[in-house]
């Protein structure tokens, strides 16, 4: 490099940069080039960074400093790049960060800039490579000049594509041609062939056959072992069942006995209350009795002193005739004879009276309670017997019956409890199930068939579930669930278009289903809700699934022919899952290779659940336990009755034996009343002389309100007492109900304790039966195993061959015999011709795999290439118009002519060229622009035309020209130069760099062109250091 240190402060539009050569214009270059992260190789000067370090031995780096400023307002872009000229290395700053060269590359190509593109970076040593560049390699410049990676991109992928095309085609030639001649090889052999081949085929079969048979009777002893083994699960499950059983069951005895205790207890206590509390209350009601009594004799007491008073002698008589006549009633009238002791046993033989009614009434609430229970039995098993005689009903029994273990008594509960919350209104959308009670078979022929096809089909948790519409619902009816022991149903919420028609699998149309013998599909042999039909569609997939009938012979469907069956038919028209009378035909393929294809069959067998035949059994221990229920409510009903007919009997003689005593009181009452009349008036006539009436009324207040007190004492005690008596009662009666009940309770406990630990001693003999028969299962399959393992050992390819030979071992050795046979029976006449005739067999498979697998590779490279052609041409024709467009402008600008054009080549992209033509003279056609027509000034006018024209079109920041007029003539360059300063003041127009040694005098300048001049030589550093000055800078943009 010419400086130790050179600083730059371009313009923002166009910037001329004049120097003689030598003075080192091309620094600026090498600048922008090597501090943007470029390769040395762009400027043509030099390979390695080092060799643009100046030369001078005390210089050991050289230092790279350039601001960025894009349009956008913001911080500017600073990078700087130092070089090691030893080693050639450098160290990379961006705005003051240690970066790497990586994230320069990336920030620089972020701005669009394209240095090693000659259409914006043109150093002077390339000048000549860009009039020199061929047409096509000019369009990719101008491709990738233009801004736009994905144009380019296509354009390169256009040419690979291209080229990977023509080397398929000339390797599928050369393929088809070596097939061909293969083919006529072997096809004269084919006779000798094939009677080696078939005594191999029919030796190695026979091999295989013998290989195979030990390994069959192993299979079929393993099947054996695996049943009895399954077996022996099953009852170890049910022992553990019946364990938990019978401790469930056990569990509830003890606690049940404890309350039983406690409610006897409580009843017995009760009673021994409530006959004291009748004792004590008969006392007090006595004594208010004999204070109402003593009450009248006072107040009868006064009155008769006051008369006495009044008529004091009249008196005297008449109360003498009063007493004699009191007497001689007292001693005569036989209705006043009082008989104590017939009262005393009245009154015995009332209270006895009402211990009978009470006792009664006892009888008559233990035989209602009694009856309550029998009732509700009786009405839930007509509830039962009704619904199994309906069609719902009965699907609902078979659904149950086909459940396992307690499953069937949970489904037939919820089933229950569903349909009550339906009737009562509690769910917020439509809800349907089980679903298996949604299905109605159509009357058509086979149906019967068709209901073992439906229900082998989908799977069972289907069968048993409910279908709606809204979360709320799903949630009710799994809560319900939760509280109904075992039970396992599934509830399903579908939130799809139930109107839309049901998915189906590409297969045969319908006319060829009637031909293969296929009527139907499985969704078009019964009657559902749509919902429904979705529901089992997305789980079982039943409009995919073909249904052949037995129209033509129960066995029609397995018959061979040819080597082929019907069923190999229909699976090959396009059926994955075909069901006939015998079995369900699957096609399965691997999720890992799809070109693994295997056949699964399952046996048909009957149906379960569309039986519409209930469970004959249950239904009658149904209808026996509603009879003998029905017998228990008849039997307690004729007690109850007998009860309430001995009450009406007690309460009549209760009433009568009352009014008895009423009648045997008022005797007494009567008698006690004409004593005290008699002492009354014995009293009123010996004291007639010293009557004194206020006294007497005095006296007789105070007894009778000491007489109140007393009597108003016993009724508050009287009635404290019949309340406490009849809350006691009360207490007495619930706490005898209460252990009537926990009777009845621990009855059932010990029953259901008793029926669990039988039905456990039964799984645990089962269990141990089992356990003997897997043993001596497993001993025949390890000797079955070990013979087998004798003969071969099994591998994946053994297994694959052994998948078309019989399963039983039976066909297995008869097939080895046949075989056997035939093979004898082959004559032989050239045993080499086989290996010949396989040798090229392999070839010829190989080159039409090869053949097929090029045919795909073009056609899916011709389908991209022609997608990507339909984006790139017209977008690339569009450009190129612009630029002719643009073109033509600037040489009429400066009175000549000029076009470029869009030569294209078909499919032969790397042949897609651009091409300038170009008239300088009014007596030419336009002729194409090339390095042999052309003068050099020619040449670079129209190159520098040609950036002009890019200009308008491209995105990037700045451009770079170097020396790009020399060989102009001064009239094409003063041209040149005005087009430059007119389109520097274009909005948008990119930042420019043209470097010249020199300029024509007298040229047009503005306010958008900066001039830089260099110079060098012995006196330049003054002259540096002056222009260096801040000041003289500052003066400089004032002007």
């Amino acid at each position: 490099m010419t400086f130790g240190h050179v600083r730059f402060e371009p313009g923002p539009a166009l910037n001329l940069v004049l120097g003689p050569n030598g003075t080192g214009k091309s620094s600026l270059v090498c600048a922008l080039c090597l501090g943007l992260a470029n390769s040395p190789k762009v400027l043509g000067r030099a390979d390695k960074e080092g060799d643009f370090v100046k030369r001078d031995s005390a210089v050991q780096f050289g230092k790279i400093e350039i601001t960025l400023r894009g349009k956008k307002a913001g911080a500017p872009h600073v990078i700087t790049r130092r070089i090691n000229k030893r080693t050639n290395g450098s160290d990379w700053k961006l705005n003051g960060r240690d970066v790497s060269k990586k994230q320069v590359e990336e920030m620089v190509a972020s701005l669009n800039i394209q240095i090693q593109n000659l259409c914006q970076f043109l150093p002077q040593d390339k000048v000549t490579a860009f009039s020199m560049m061929k047409p096509n390699e000019l369009l990719l410049e101008t491709e990738r000049a233009l801004g736009d990676s994905m144009l380019l991109e296509q354009h390169e992928q256009l040419i690979d594509m291209r080229k990977q095309i023509r080397d398929v085609e000339s390797s599928a030639t050369n393929n088809a041609d070596k097939l061909e001649r293969l083919k006529k090889q072997n096809a004269a052999l084919e006779r000798d062939v094939e009677r080696n081949k078939q005594r191999d085929d029919i030796l190695k079969q026979v091999e295989l056959l013998t290989k195979k048979l030990p390994w069959l009777k192993y299979n079929e002893q393993k099947e054996i072992y695996v049943e009895a083994k399954k077996k022996t699960e099953e009852g170890k499950k049910l022992v553990t069942t019946r364990d938990k059983q019978l401790k469930e069951a056990m569990e509830p005895v003890a606690k049940l006995k404890r309350k039983l205790d406690a409610a006897k207890d409580t009843a017995k206590e009760g009673q021994r209350k409530i006959n004291k509390m009748a004792s004590s209350r008969d006392k007090v009601y006595q004594k208010v009795i004999t204070c109402e009594e003593e009450a009248e004799q006072v107040v009868a007491a006064l009155e008769d002193k006051k008369k006495q008073a009044a008529t004091f002698q009249a008196k005297v008589d008449q109360i003498d005739e009063k007493i004699a006549s009191l007497r001689d009633r007292l001693d005569n009238d036989p209705k006043l004879v009082v008989d104590l002791d017939a009262i005393t046993e009245a009154r015995r033989n009332v209270q006895q009276r009402s211990i009978d009614v009470r006792e009664v009434n006892k009888q008559v609430r233990d035989v209602q309670d009694d009856l309550r229970r029998p009732k509700m039995i009786a009405s839930q098993l007509q509830t039962q017997l009704k619904e199994e005689s309906s069609a719902r009903g009965k699907r609902l029994q078979a659904l149950a019956n086909s459940a396992r273990g307690g499953g069937g008594h949970a489904i037939l509960k919820l089933d229950a409890e569903v349909q009550r919350a339906k009737r009562d209104g509690r769910f917020k959308g439509n809800v349907w199930g089980p679903v298996a009670c949604e299905v109605n078979m159509k009357n058509i022929a086979h149906s019967k068939l068709y209901c073992n096809y439906l229900e082998q089909h989908v799977p069972g948790w289907v069968w048993g579930a409910y279908i709606v519409e809204t979360d709320e619902d799903r949630t009710h009816i799994r809560n319900t669930m939760k509280s109904i022991a075992g039970c396992a149903s599934s509830v399903v919420r579908y939130a799809g278009d139930a109107h839309a028609p049901l998915t189906r699998a590409n297969g045969p149309s319908k006319e060829r289903c009637m031909e293969l013998g296929v009527p139907c599909t499985l969704d078009q042999v019964f009657d559902a809700p749509a919902v429904i039909k979705h529901v089992l569609n997305d789980n079982a997939a039943i409009a995919s699934a073909y249904c052949a009938d037995d129209s033509k012979g129960k066995h029609y469907w397995e018959a061979v022919k040819d080597r082929r069956t019907p069923v190999d038919e229909v699976l090959e028209a396009g059926v994955k899952c075909l069901f006939t009378p015998e079995a369900r035909v699957t096609i399965k393929t691997s999720s890992y290779n799809k070109s693994a294809v295997s056949k699964d069959i399952i046996t048909i067998y009957a149906a379960r659940i569309f039986t519409e035949v209930s469970n004959q059994q249950d239904t009658s221990r149904r209808r026996q336990e509603l009879q003998k229920a029905m017998e228990v409510v008849s039997e307690m009903e004729g007690k109850l009755k007998g009860y309430e007919a001995r009450r009406r009997e007690l309460e009549t003689s209760e009433a009568q034996a009352r009014r008895h005593e009423d009648q045997l009181k008022k005797v007494n009452k009567d008698r006690a009343s004409v004593e005290a009349s008699i002492k009354r008036s014995e009293a009123t006539r010996m004291q007639m002389e010293s009557i004194n009436i206020e006294q007497e009324e005095k006296k007789a207040k105070a007894k009778l309100a000491k007489v109140t007190v007393a009597r108003a004492d016993y009724v508050l005690r009287l009635t404290k007492l019949v309340s406490q008596e009849a809350s006691e009662i009360a207490a007495c009666d619930a706490a005898a109900l209460d252990a009537l009940e926990l009777e009845g309770y621990v009855e059932a406990a010990k029953d259901a304790t008793t029926r669990a630990q039988e039905n456990k001693d039964k799984a645990e003999q089962l269990l141990a039966t089992l356990r003997g028969e897997q043993e001596a299962e497993k001993k025949r399959l390890k000797e079955k195993q070990r013979e087998a393992m004798e003969v071969c050992q099994l591998s994946d390819e053994l297994r694959e061959k052994f998948a078309a030979l019989p399963d039983s071992s039976e066909e297995c050795e008869s097939e080895i015999t046949e075989n056997k046979r035939r093979a004898d029976a082959v004559v032989l006449s050239n045993p080499d011709a086989l290996a010949e005739y396989q040798r090229r067999c392999a070839e010829i498979k190989v080159l039409e795999r090869k053949t097929r697998d090029s045919q795909a590779t073009y056609d899916k490279a011709k389908t991209e290439m022609d997608e990507i052609k339909r984006t790139w041409l017209p977008t690339l024709r569009n450009l190129v118009a612009q630029i002719s467009k643009k073109y033509m402008h600037n040489f009429g600008l400066i009175g000549c002519c000029g076009e470029v054009k869009l030569e294209e080549a078909g499919e032969d992209y790397e042949n897609y060229q651009i091409a300038i033509y170009v008239k300088f003279r009014d007596n030419e056609k336009l002729v194409r622009l090339t390095s042999q027509r052309q003068s050099g000034g020619e040449r670079s006018v129209s190159t520098m035309l040609y950036l002009l024209s890019l200009q308008a079109l491209t995105s990037t920041p700045f451009r770079v020209v170097d020396e790009i007029n020399q060989g102009m003539d001064p009239n094409n360059e003063r041209k040149i130069h005005q087009l430059l300063c007119r389109a520097a003041t274009q909005p948008g127009t990119p930042q420019c760099f043209v470097l010249t040694p020199k300029l024509l005098p007298d040229l047009e300048y503005n306010d958008a062109v900066t001039v830089m001049c260099i110079f060098n030589g012995p006196w330049i550093a003054d002259v540096a250091k002056e222009y260096s000055n801040e000041s003289f800078r500052k003066r400089v943009r004032a002007c």
